[in-house]
């Protein structure tokens, strides 16, 4: 399970990082805890190297990712202005629950923008660079 999730790092950090990170694994208390946050290390460094060569900036994703949450905020006040009982029945209802989606979508595109490069990982950055 491991090299499966080693398989999604990009090849150079992986040909540099693989047997010491496999290797801290097998001996580790926490694996399956230690096996998120090396899958999330390695999500974070994904979505960094396509992001630099993006011309859209991590502000504007964040920016499109908080007005997004706000649209959904928006949407469940005034699915919750219809209902009898106000916000606790919003999860009961067909047409007011997937109000919830864009915040969640948006308050996680607002989370991923804000990461700094290189504060996520714990291990090892890829491509020889300097953790800040």
């Amino acid at each position: 399970m491991n090299r499966i999730v080693i398989r999604f790092a990009p090849k150079t950090w992986r040909d540099r990082y693989e047997a010491e990170v496999l290797e801290m694994l097998s001996q580790s208390p926490h694996p399956l805890l230690d096996r998120f946050d090396l899958l999330m290390t390695i999500l974070a460094m994904r979505v960094d190297e396509r992001m630099k060569n993006m011309w859209v900036s991590r502000r504007m994703i964040g920016s499109f990712g908080f007005v997004l949450a706000l649209t959904g905020l928006a949407a469940m006040w005034f699915a919750a202005g219809h209902l009898t009982t106000g916000w606790a029945e919003l999860p009961f209802h067909w047409w007011s629950a997937p109000t919830v989606i864009p915040v969640i979508f948006g308050l996680g595109v607002v989370g991923l923008a804000a990461t700094r490069r290189g504060s996520t990982s714990t291990i090892a950055t890829h491509k020889g660079e300097k953790a800040t």
